[in-house]
């Protein structure tokens, strides 16, 4: 969990959302179209907060292939692409 402090905080917990997105606005385009580094992830603000980031796909990944035996190529299904 990301801890939100200073002046976002401030913002968040006063209820002033203008100052909130000022602080950290979404910067994706829209819910397909997504940035990891957003900075409205923390507070909940972003648009593509639903979709898994590209850090969170590589650490399922990792887990696979340490506790299941199986290959990024396996997790990601490289191999049976058409």
């Amino acid at each position: 969990m990301i801890e939100i402090k200073g002046e976002l905080a401030e913002a968040l917990w006063s209820g002033d959302m203008d100052r909130v997105h000022e602080i950290a606005g979404c910067i994706c385009c829209c819910f397909d179209h997504t940035f990891d580094n957003c900075p409205a992830r923390p507070w909940g603000g972003c648009r593509g907060q639903g979709q898994v980031t590209k850090a969170e796909r590589d650490e399922w990944a990792d887990h696979y292939a340490e506790h299941h035996e199986m290959t990024r190529d396996q997790f990601f299904n490289y191999n049976d692409r058409r």
